[in-house]
């Protein structure tokens, strides 16, 4: 049956466009009622186009363009108030947001003050759900718990996430469905590299590229793996990163290669194809997990606790001694997992629940 409420899907960063694709195309390809908003929070086109067209997203019914030369404050007040006034003018039945950026608060939040105020009853649902790392420092880690005290829908990736919000009290719709991370990469056609002895680095965190200190510990670490095992490190450089290490005048090793940002296939080609992923990303965690190939996280924690219980993932905390101790297991062979805890078909199940609705 097809859906008569009206659904806005609101995203405005790289990996909400990932993540959120495959679910929007379902509501394109059955014809459902629904507008798209693009805040902007990622408005470069390496981050933000580019998957765009490669996701074939199609007609955005509201392009903000609001990242651009914004503070966070900034944009979040403005997109703030853009956004409640689409949610009016649309007569917006559902929400759906996804993940923890400002993009994601934001619009839930504007929604929730519509409801509270003005004596709206649009129903938020947030995929990803219950993901935590218990980090107060991370940004990302208020904006998850406010978005998903205030969601009417929590689509959970694993049984882990469920448990954490029911020990925080929430006693809204709870359903575990997986990550829709799992459909995106089922898009992508890989193929396999002659030469596979090379190390992929990521750096983008806001804790690991605006401590100096911290940024060249991490390019230590690297450096000193990459010459120990004779690899050189194919270094994909988030924006931000290269401006900060530009302005700590940081020079990095021969072996560590930095190129600019790549499309998204790409990098997973190369990711497939890599000895060992080192980053800080939390979607990475994800996607090396479902494509076996192993990870060294550069953070002292996660809020995807699924992969370290099964193996696939390594909390570094930084310590170079550990690090190479992994690095030794992994190529000796000695660490596996067999499966992936992020589910198939997830989108589908999302958007089956919400038609219930």
């Amino acid at each position: 049956m097809k859906i008569k409420k009206k659904i806005i899907v609101s995203f405005g960063t790289r990996p909400e466009i990932i993540k959120l694709a495959p679910l929007i195309n379902i509501l394109k390809r059955k014809n459902y009622n629904f507008k798209i908003v693009n805040s902007g929070q990622h408005y470069s086109k390496n981050m933000s186009e580019v998957f765009l067209k490669k996701f074939k997203i199609g007609k955005i019914s509201y392009d903000l363009k609001l990242g651009k030369k914004n503070s966070s404050i900034k944009f979040m007040n403005n997109f703030f108030l853009k956004f409640q006034k689409i949610l009016i003018k649309e007569k917006s039945d559902i929400l759906i947001v996804q993940g923890d950026t400002n993009t994601c608060v934001t619009s839930a939040l504007a929604a929730k003050n519509l409801n509270d105020k003005n004596g709206y009853n649009i129903k938020i649902a947030h995929v990803e759900a219950g993901l935590r790392s218990y980090d107060s420092s991370m940004p990302e880690e208020i904006n998850r718990i406010a978005v998903d005290h205030i969601s009417d829908f929590l689509f959970t990736p694993t049984l882990i996430q469920k448990k954490i919000l029911l020990n925080e009290g929430i006693q809204k719709k709870i359903v575990i469905v997986g990550n829709t991370i799992s459909d995106s990469l089922k898009k992508i056609k890989f193929k396999n590299f002659k030469n596979k002895d090379f190390f992929l680095l990521t750096i983008h965190r806001f804790e690991n590229v605006n401590n100096k200190k911290r940024l060249i510990k991490i390019l230590n670490i690297i450096d000193k793996v990459a010459n120990i095992y004779k690899f050189d490190v194919i270094f994909p450089c988030h924006p931000n990163t290269q401006i900060k290490i530009k302005k700590y005048k940081i020079v990095l090793s021969k072996k560590i290669k930095l190129i600019s940002p790549i499309n998204y296939d790409k990098f997973l080609i190369l990711l497939k194809n890599s000895k060992i992923a080192f980053s800080d990303s939390g979607g990475l965690q994800e996607e090396a997990c479902i494509l076996k190939k192993h990870l060294i996280t550069l953070r002292n924690n996660t809020e995807r606790p699924e992969t370290i219980i099964i193996n696939s993932n390594f909390l570094s905390m930084l310590n170079e001694e550990k690090v190479i101790k992994r690095i030794k297991e992994i190529l000796n062979g000695e660490v596996h997992w067999t499966k992936n805890p992020y589910g198939k078909n997830v989108s589908n199940k999302i958007i089956s629940y919400i038609n219930q609705y």
